[in-house]
């Protein structure tokens, strides 16, 4: 049986401080492959935060920057950046609540109110070491898939995660009363958890209507 093997790379596939995966790792790797199975880089930092090294080793794809971008044998599966208008917001109230991120896309990072927080300064240093580009946040092309903050003394944090706070999934499930009955379906079969764990659920949240897909093993 084939199996999908996912690598996290920050002092998992690669330790810190290293600059190529060690022998032992690439060994063991290769004959994954050799096996028939596959070997995935799956990692948070964006496309272009992935080092040459990484890149040109025989991986079977990349699930980069928290699921944004996932790239299988070298073809383009699943893309994700803000569209220009959210990410122009963004970058405003990132700028009015005086908050200090660091903008990351899979072309290129931005910096936004750069502070000597040691996790910026770090970020610095090896952006310029790997050759990472770095854009100017008030560029026009300036596009990303995912942000970090790091919070200030005077930045105003609150206004900016109550502005935000919502999740695509929270504002779905507000919206339900609205969606016409015709287009509100209840999936009645799940593969994602054991059937245990699963049929408790169940029972507890939804009458006993979703049932477990695949057997306990």
């Amino acid at each position: 049986m084939k199996a999908i093997c996912f690598f996290d790379v920050d002092d998992t596939l690669v330790p810190f401080g290293l600059n190529d995966i060690r022998e032992q790792e690439k060994k063991i790797l290769n004959q994954l492959l050799k096996n028939g199975h596959y070997i995935f880089v799956n990692t948070g930092r964006t496309r272009s935060f992935i080092p040459n090294f990484l890149l040109n080793f025989p991986f079977s794809g990349y699930a980069a920057g928290c699921g944004t971008y996932i790239e299988i044998n070298h073809q383009l599966k699943h893309f994700y950046e803000f569209d220009q208008n959210t990410g122009k917001d963004i970058i405003k109230d990132l700028q009015k609540c005086n908050l200090s991120a660091i903008l990351e896309g899979h072309s290129s990072n931005a910096f936004i109110h750069e502070t000597n927080h040691p996790v910026m300064e770090a970020l610095r240093k090896v952006y310029k070491e790997q050759n990472v580009t770095v854009s100017n946040p008030s560029d026009e092309n300036c596009r990303f898939s995912k942000f970090n903050i790091f919070p200030n003394e005077n930045g105003d944090i609150d206004t900016f995660i109550k502005k935000y706070e919502s999740s695509l999934f929270c504002v779905l499930y507000k919206n339900l009363e609205k969606a016409p009955k015709k287009r509100m379906i209840r999936l009645n079969e799940q593969f994602r958890m054991h059937p245990a764990i699963g049929n408790f659920i169940s029972s507890l949240y939804y009458d006993n209507e979703v049932k477990a897909g695949m057997k306990d093993q």
